[in-house]
């Protein structure tokens, strides 16, 4: 099958809209807000060193090794210049670059843009999703790698490998953006290692002494450029402690969990299956690919087998690699057809295109009735952070310290900081030598009253900022304890203060249901309707109103949800 002109066009334009849905701004993710203070800070400073301890009033590691310096004012920049639409821009210029790389490469192995390199970059869009639907420095390592890996690539197809001394400046800027260099630096081993097995099996194509050398000296220095960042030499050392570190982050944070446990429900989380499953089929094709080559024309390209096996496995078993496996696996596709002179049979670009548009329908119906709240573009992103709660708080002045969820944290270090700082952050690292991440993690997967008991003769605080969506069972916790009182809720956050201090001032702040009248997000608006029939039971018959009113009706729990609803309210006013 052959789609030339405007057919491919209207394919890659159908693709590209797709995937514009599939990728919205998610709320379970806060990590840009820290970064964002963390360029402010380098800004502010003219120093390309933070203190890590000064965001919080919990005890803190000041000596926790982090750089993403330059990422982070590279996106705090694009803040500035245009809101949060500026970040949405970033990433997908991030996007952007990635197919131009690609296309590159397709241009230098002289093969022809075709719906089959349409539908491989749509496929990889599915499987990327997990990690680069968040807008972060993260994002900008997945650019370089792509980078990394498209020169090799291409210097090895041109036989051109002086291209290769782009490594040594790559790394440089890339040390200082963001910590995924050293999967970089990986690439470039395992990639020498295949090629020393290819120089030692004789093989095809195999690199001359002499490039050899000098793909060795590339990689030597490029790990040496690697030591030019804020810690310098140090920075190694530390990143391997971090990672060794403990604390419980992988039970709490999913990035860090495998695909294993999300390829079928419980629990259902779509974009987690819908990425694990895609790179189970993109390894296979590969695999396939490459062992009909062994079989046919007895080629085995060390290289591509090495270092996609590693990544794959990296990728399948810790999800926030995964991104590296995709893009690599982009280019090998592309090396591998190149350097074989294969072309893939028109009857199996036929069963690709039609799996495309399956995999294109489910993606459009999953984000339609499965999605709960979508915000595009930055548009609606104050719904999704704790804006409100934090005005409450300055209007106010409310007394702190002050209790936070992960979620919020990060929001809070940008918006409130120095005034207030917080009990936890998105960072996590600073907090797992000190206790806090324990204490903190012992709350979260206990959920029980004494848990929080426990929390609060330790820390002592006088306030606590909760993620609705994001942190329902601590909210609960807060809301049924007898010794903190809801004084603020809105679509992100809700704000407790002691039973003590409940009572001794008046508290300024909008509480009416009818802040909600233009929220359509069914998981903000079932929490919303949970708190008030605790704060204001009458209320809550209104939030109820408003979610049979704005919920989409191809939202799948929608009924679910009302009926809930309707019960709740029956119990709590009879004649109802």
């Amino acid at each position: 099958m052959k789609i030339r002109g405007v057919g491919l066009i209207v394919l890659a334009l159908a693709a590209l809209g797709v995937l514009f849905a599939y990728y919205p701004q998610l709320s379970d993710d806060a990590d840009i807000w820290w970064h964002l203070e963390y360029g402010r800070s380098v800004l502010r400073s003219l120093s390309w060193r933070v203190d890590h301890a000064a965001y919080s009033w919990t005890p803190a590691d000041g000596s926790w090794v982090y750089v993403s310096w330059l990422g982070s004012l590279l996106l705090y920049g694009m803040h500035r210049l245009a809101g949060f639409a500026g970040l949405v821009a970033a990433q997908w210029l991030v996007f952007a670059g990635i197919v131009i790389l690609y296309n590159w490469l397709l241009r230098l192995a002289r093969l022809p843009w075709t719906a089959l390199h349409v539908v491989i970059l749509f496929f990889a869009g599915i499987a990327a999703n997990p990690v680069a639907v968040y807008i972060k420095p993260e994002l900008f390592s997945m650019l370089m790698f792509a980078a990394t890996v498209a020169v090799f690539f291409a210097a090895r197809l041109a036989g051109r490998l002086a291209l290769l001394w782009i490594y040594v400046p790559l790394f440089l800027a890339w040390v200082n953006i963001h910590g995924g260099f050293v999967y970089g630096l990986a690439f470039l081993g395992l990639a020498w290692c295949g090629e020393s097995l290819s120089c030692l099996f004789k093989s095809d194509n195999s690199l001359s002494k002499s490039a050899w050398l000098a793909f060795t000296s590339v990689l030597v220095l490029s790990a040496c450029a690697t030591l030019v960042n804020p810690y310098g030499w140090r920075y190694w050392p530390g990143m391997v402690e971090n990672a060794l570190a403990g604390g419980g982050h992988i039970r709490v944070i999913s990035a860090y969990s495998g695909f294993t446990a999300y390829l079928a429900p419980p629990p259902f989380m779509f974009r987690k299956m819908n990425a694990g499953w895609c790179m189970l089929a993109l390894a296979l094709c590969l695999a396939g690919l490459l062992s009909y080559l062994r079989a046919t024309r007895r080629k085995v390209d060390f290289t591509v087998v090495i270092t996609n096996l590693f990544f794959f496995l990296a990728g399948f078993l810790m999800i926030r690699a995964s991104v590296f496996f995709v893009v690599l696996w982009l280019f090998s596709v592309v090396y591998v057809m190149a350097a074989n002179r294969f072309v893939i049979p028109g009857v199996i670009t036929r069963i690709v295109l039609a799996l495309a548009g399956l995999a294109a329908g489910v993606l459009v119906w999953e984000t339609a009735a499965l999605s709960a709240g979508r915000v595009y573009l930055g548009r609606g992103v104050n719904a999704c952070v704790p804006a409100g709660a934090v005005e409450f708080i300055r209007r106010n002045q409310v007394p702190g310290p002050m209790f936070n969820d992960y979620i919020t944290g990060g929001y809070l270090v940008w918006a409130l900081y120095p005034g207030y700082k917080v009990f936890i952050d998105p960072r996590y690292g600073p907090y797992v030598k000190t206790g806090v991440w324990s204490a903190y993690a012992r709350l979260v997967e206990s959920g029980s009253p004494e848990a929080l008991s426990a929390l609060e003769r330790s820390y002592n605080f006088q306030a606590a900022v909760v993620s609705v969506a994001h942190a329902p069972v601590v909210a609960d916790l807060f809301l049924f304890s007898p010794r903190w009182r809801l004084v603020y809720f809105d679509p992100a956050a809700a704000l407790f203060v002691r039973a003590s201090l409940a009572g001794s001032r008046r508290w300024e702040g909008d509480m009416s249901p009818r802040r909600f009248e233009r929220v359509s997000d069914p998981d903000v608006l079932a929490r919303a309707f949970a708190l008030y029939c605790s704060y204001n039971p009458p209320d809550a018959a209104v939030i109820r109103d408003i979610y049979a009113q704005n919920v989409s009706g191809l939202f799948v729990y929608r009924a679910k949800h009302l009926d809930w609803m309707m019960n709740t309210l029956r119990r709590l006013s009879p004649e109802r």
